[in-house]
């Protein structure tokens, strides 16, 4: 099952609701702010897909797992003074939400955010990286 549908819907919820800081999405065209600024970088990864519910084409429930990982970028040194409050901000508005998918009848539902401080990324000689991991489903009738 393509997780193309899920993508798009975090994606649209991220743009229009982490205005405070620049977002790349898995580093697409992405060059970081100036002076060391804040901010996060966007992966989907997939789950297992299950059938939920079985019957006729077009009825038959299919919920694809997959996890959001929100990594929060904030300067070096200042992971406990802005870098958690940020990404606990960020968790806040991502959990426990549901998102229309692309076709219809399709939508994300997300869970409980996770938040670990100080995971390694390609840029920590810069950074502290905040990682916000959130679960999410993806449901669709085939």
């Amino acid at each position: 099952m393509a997780i193309g549908p899920a993508m798009a819907a975090l994606k649209a919820y991220a743009e229009a609701n982490l205005t405070e800081l620049p977002v790349a999405f898995n580093r697409e065209g992405f060059t970081p702010p100036p002076e060391l600024a804040p901010w996060a970088l966007i992966r989907v990864i997939s789950g297992l897909t299950g059938i939920i519910g079985v019957g006729t084409p077009g009825s038959r429930l299919i919920e694809q797992d997959g996890l959001l990982h929100i990594l929060v970028h904030v300067k070096k040194g200042t992971v406990w003074e802005r870098g958690a409050a940020l990404a606990d901000n960020i968790a806040a508005r991502f959990e426990t939400i549901q998102l229309p998918a692309p076709a219809n009848p399709e939508y994300v539902r997300t869970q409980i955010a996770r938040v670990d401080p100080n995971v390694a990324d390609d840029n920590r000689d810069q950074y502290d990286v905040i990682l916000v991991s959130v679960p999410f489903v993806l449901y669709q009738f085939r």
